[in-house]
């Protein structure tokens, strides 16, 4: 072997062994988005109703809904006698298991409600959500309902509580002001995300007890949770993860950037335990690993003349169908609202016919390739590890950077493969490598456009 050549393999090996304190490189994943033609000026907030699987958008002077059929927006409340006033600014939108809709609106106008799905609105007049002026007015920032049917709405000072759909109010006892979101997992463990950390209630907002996350004092966002319990919540500059409903956390900021990147994170929704991320610096990114590999979501599309255009989401939103919602969040006076459907990268299918009797990686087909190939493996039967194995599939590039995973968890015996998709990728040279216990392969493919 020539000096250059070792020489080669020795900086490949530790660059690959030194992986971890590299930038996050993500893989991919094709995203198709539609601008769906708002008629409005411009969305402040969208909101998903998951009983009816649809779609809102709060907006200056209404709310109005997505027809899923035509895509096309209907104002609810448009009789002028009963309808949401021109001046009023709405920036937040909920509706309960009773389908009454509350419409919150900035501290210049008085917020909204509805008894009949949004046919008809009248003003929240009850006295706690006046300011001491009488002229500026509590903004209504977020919502979560009990089973019981109490509806707990959080405010720039406060919590405040209804028990009778929106009808009476009163004031809640509260660990901070300037509420940005409130959920709870499925034992009712109360989550309070505000401008000045993360706080949980045990006893339906009686008491409430600071949250030890990496940053206590951060600006708390977003908060989610899985099918197995696990919660989620996003800072300004970081990603905290909880296995034990918040006594202990675990910030998952190295996962995604390099020490010392900037990382501003500022929306996580988990769909179908796929965790959906937003963050100035990685951008719209999900992962189908439980947060083990991840995948970037191009947020660019292509106007009605051809021209391809980026925009900044904020807020993202799941349908039944698995289609993305989002608005723009850019530095411009129309916020669009845009629709994604994502095409996956990688599918991995178990073609097994022949149980095999070896540890094997195949040589990917085609190769070269353009855009896309296909990896082969095999796992064989092992008594010793009750018939599964903890399998990895990487992706590297010629300065050992880990470009993508294609597999990453535990597999039965049999015959693998695994379709790769180069579309972002540039031409060149890759390795990848199959890990499976102390047995380790790699081989080498190229892409060329």
């Amino acid at each position: 072997m020539s000096n250059n050549l070792k020489r080669f393999f020795t900086i490949f090996l530790l660059v690959v062994s030194f992986s971890n304190i590299l930038p996050q490189t993500f893989l991919t994943a094709d995203c198709s988005w539609t601008d769906l033609k708002i008629p409005f000026s411009s969305a402040n907030t969208l909101y998903y109703d998951k009983q009816a699987d649809d779609i809102y958008a709060a907006v200056l002077g209404g709310v109005y809904k997505l027809n899923s059929s035509n895509l096309s927006w209907t104002q609810m409340g448009t009789n002028p006698n009963n309808g949401i006033r021109p001046n009023a600014n709405i920036i937040s939108l909920y509706i309960d298991n009773s389908n009454v809709f509350y419409a919150g609106c900035d501290a210049s106008t008085n917020s909204w409600i509805s008894f009949d799905r949004g046919n008809r609105w009248q003003q929240i007049q009850d006295p706690l959500f006046m300011q001491p002026d009488s002229i500026n007015h509590l903004k209504m920032t977020a919502f979560y309902e009990y089973k019981n049917g109490a509806v707990i709405i959080g405010t720039d000072a406060g919590l405040f509580l209804t028990t009778d759909h929106g009808r009476t109010f009163k004031k809640a006892i509260t660990p901070a002001n300037y509420i940005n979101v409130i959920t709870g997992d499925q034992s009712e463990n109360i989550f309070l995300g505000t401008a000045s950390g993360l706080f949980r209630s045990k006893d339906t907002c009686k008491t409430w007890s600071r949250m030890n996350v990496v940053l206590p004092g951060d600006n708390v966002n977003s908060i989610s949770f899985d099918s197995k319990g696990n919660t989620y919540e996003t800072s300004t500059y970081d990603l905290s993860v909880s296995t034990d409903h918040g006594d202990t956390w675990t910030s998952w900021k190295s996962k995604l950037v390099a020490p010392g990147d900037i990382f501003m994170v500022h929306w996580i929704i988990l769909d179908k335990d796929i965790i959906y991320l937003y963050g100035t610096y990685i951008g719209l990114i999900f992962s189908q690993d439980m947060g083990n590999s991840w995948k970037q979501i191009s947020t660019r599309w292509r106007d009605s003349t051809g021209t391809t255009i980026g925009f900044n989401p904020n807020g993202i939103y799941i349908d039944s169908k698995s289609y993305i919602y989002t608005r723009d969040a850019s530095y411009v006076t129309i916020h669009k609202v845009y629709r994604g459907s994502i095409t996956p990268t990688a599918v991995e299918t178990n073609n097994t016919i022949i149980e095999p009797t070896e540890f094997r990686l195949y040589q990917n087909y085609p190769n070269p390739f353009n855009p896309s190939t296909t990896i082969k493996y095999s796992i064989p039967v092992d008594p010793a590890t009750a018939g599964r194995h903890a399998v990895s599939l990487q992706v590297y590039d010629l300065l050992g950077r880990e470009i993508a995973t294609l597999v990453n968890g535990e597999k039965s015996p049999g015959n693998y493969e695994v379709k790769l998709d180069g579309t972002g990728f540039t031409s060149g040279v890759y390795f990848y490598t199959l890990r499976v216990g102390d047995f380790v392969q790699t081989k080498k493919m190229m892409l060329i456009k």
